[in-house]
């Protein structure tokens, strides 16, 4: 049950930084 906790977390966290990795490069491409 820990296993599956940690591996949806890390897939959460992953989403998120390419999230914000995406936006962070929208708003560099203003620069």
């Amino acid at each position: 049950m820990l296993k599956r906790y940690i591996e949806n977390l890390s897939l959460v966290l992953t989403l998120s930084l390419l999230a914000v990795y995406a936006g962070n490069d929208k708003s560099g491409k203003k620069k």
